[in-house]
């Protein structure tokens, strides 16, 4: 199954120093990767490119004891995805 990683677009950095109510914010927000493993899934996490500039991905949910496969599919989407990298606002140009 193809889901995303999170409810929430990319997060601007720092997001989690805007305090305890934005912190509890994001956490809600990565309901898709927090509720997986305590059913007893196999998932990952798969980077599909940038958007606004920030990495974003997709999570991909196998089916218990199917890794394997997982991992194959995982490996296809990454494979397809363009190759970027996050701009960071606080990096040093030149």
């Amino acid at each position: 199954m193809l889901t995303p990683v999170c409810a929430e677009p990319p997060f601007e950095q720092d997001a989690d120093l805007a305090g305890d109510a934005r912190v509890s914010e994001l956490l809600a927000a990565q309901w898709p990767m927090q509720a997986v493993p305590v059913l007893g899934f196999p998932a990952i996490s798969v980077p599909t490119g940038l958007r606004d500039g920030l990495p974003s991905g997709v999570q991909l949910i196998g089916g218990r004891f199917q890794e394997d496969l997982l991992l194959h599919v995982a490996t296809a989407i990454e494979a397809r995805a363009t190759r970027t990298r996050p701009t960071l606002s606080w990096a040093r140009t030149g």
